[in-house]
């Protein structure tokens, strides 16, 4: 299973990657606006989520503790 999230976690990483050098990213979100910020430019969506992985990082670290 962690290998299988890691890659997952990758996978996911390389979209955005792809997304960043294909897409404008000084452009405003007005689809999915975030329930409490609101409209977001496609920069601040990147950077909300990866503060929000580097958030859950210690969570997935106690989970894989748990299943060795």
């Amino acid at each position: 299973m962690p290998s299988s999230m890691a890659a997952k976690i990758l996978s996911e990483r390389n979209k955005i990657l792809k997304a960043m050098e294909d897409n404008d990213m000084t452009l405003i979100s007005t689809q999915y606006p975030h329930r409490f910020f609101g409209e977001m430019t496609a920069m601040e969506w990147i950077n909300f989520c990866d503060m929000h992985t580097l958030r859950h990082m210690p969570q997935l670290a106690a989970l894989l503790t748990q299943t060795n």
